[in-house]
């Protein structure tokens, strides 16, 4: 097989936030799946989305995959292969089956809206619909159309016949938002599935703040062949409660304590991770989640890594490089830490080596003097508003705070 193929090419109906089709969530919005006649799908397009995967734009790809070939659709994975990660490529390739030249949509995932519960540093309106008053209020540009359109676009009835038209084939759902677990539309799904027969085929997977735990969806959850959390943690306490504003650490503690009692009370069946973007701001906070989950949990100790390059100035690797070289200490910390959750030693090994790999790399990036500006700037503008201190929190911040 060539090591550039990938599964979703032809196995996979994915739809941003604004139900525009693309070729999975990984790639950004310059790459967004068009028709024939160079415009976008919209799920409201949709009554088969074999159709979509013949146009002749996803034709293109699976040909350049077939060739050997790195679409520059795909280039977020193959970056972070270079740098020595394991990429969502890599990990759709072990979950699976490639038959070459069988279109059959075995896996959906869904950004169902920007409505959300919480104000994340690295979000913005168009993602949360609780910055919107922020945004206004802070004179920070947002397109307010686009806005308006991650609100409406997704109908019920626009989602369910999509599920209907592939549930004998599909495997897997994934929903993201927002918060996938307050929208009405995910609830309408589950009960469609339930209802009809098919919940006992398919995986339901999620990215979740974890600030809500309805017990009437976990009911759910146990008539499904399974169910993967993936649950956004940014750190513990405070530097959490800083960058994803609105989120009480005593609540997700508790959610996070009860994800993982239901981990053990189905084992195989309910399945958690914690993911976590790495900003400036956050990681050096890493470890000390991670000794968090190692202590107090059974859910896998170290969280799947995310890069942040949007807004540039929020990435690690521009900070001044007296703050770089202090990633050498965050890596010689979790290198230190005995991990006692022998059932998760593989992906301990993985996500260990991905988090040191990352940081190795941006302590080798050049440090660029006007997105650390920016990077100040920004956070203190919403410090403004909030009346928190991301310096009060990471000590090693406050030499620069004080300059400003």
């Amino acid at each position: 097989m060539s090591n550039t193929i990938c599964p979703l090419p032809w196995i996979h109906a994915s739809f941003d936030i604004r139900g525009r089709s693309r070729i999975c969530c990984n790639t950004d919005s310059r790459n967004l799946i068009l028709d024939d006649n160079g415009n976008y799908i919209t799920i409201n397009d949709v009554d088969n989305y074999n159709d979509v995967l013949n146009t002749k734009y996803v034709k293109d790809i699976r040909q350049s995959m077939i060739n050997g070939e790195r679409h520059p659709v795909c280039s977020n994975c193959y970056k972070i292969e270079d740098n020595g990660g394991i990429s969502p490529r890599m990990s759709y390739i072990e979950n699976y089956q490639y038959v070459h030249g069988k279109i059959e949509v075995q896996y959906i995932d869904m950004a169902l809206s920007n409505k959300c519960n919480i104000k994340c540093m690295m979000c913005s309106p168009l993602v949360s619909d609780q910055l919107y008053q922020d945004f206004d209020q802070l004179n920070i540009p947002f397109d307010k159309n686009e806005y308006k359109l991650n609100m409406d676009t997704w109908q019920e009835d626009d989602v369910l016949r999509l599920i209907s038209t592939h549930a004998m084939t599909l495997k897997r759902i994934l929903t993201t938002g927002g918060e996938p677990l307050i929208n009405h539309i995910h609830l309408k799904v589950l009960d469609w599935l339930i209802d009809n027969g098919h919940a006992d085929h398919i995986v339901l997977s999620y990215h979740t703040n974890a600030t809500v735990l309805p017990l009437r969806i976990v009911d759910k959850w146990t008539q499904f062949k399974q169910v993967n959390l993936n649950v956004s943690l940014e750190g513990t306490r405070e530097i959490n409660d800083y960058v994803r504003y609105g989120s009480r650490w005593d609540v997700i503690e508790k959610n996070i304590k009860r994800i993982s009692k239901l981990t053990n009370q189905y084992p195989g069946k309910i399945n958690c991770h914690i993911h976590t973007c790495l900003m400036a701001s956050n990681i050096f906070n890493f470890v000390d989640l991670c000794k968090w989950l190692n202590e107090n949990t059974t859910i896998a100790p170290i969280p799947y890594s995310n890069t942040v390059y949007e807004p540039k100035f929020l990435n690690p690797s521009i900070m001044p490089h007296d703050l770089k070289n202090r990633l050498s200490d965050v890596i010689n910390d979790i290198l230190g830490v005995n991990f006692n959750h022998s059932m998760h030693q593989k992906w301990i090994k993985d996500k260990l080596k991905n988090f040191i790999s990352l940081a190795q790399h941006y302590q080798t990036q050049p440090y660029d003097d006007e997105l650390w500006k920016q990077f100040i700037d920004y956070h203190k503008k919403f410090e403004s508003k909030r009346q928190n201190n991301l310096s009060h929190i990471q000590p090693l911040f406050e030499r620069y705070w004080k300059l400003k």
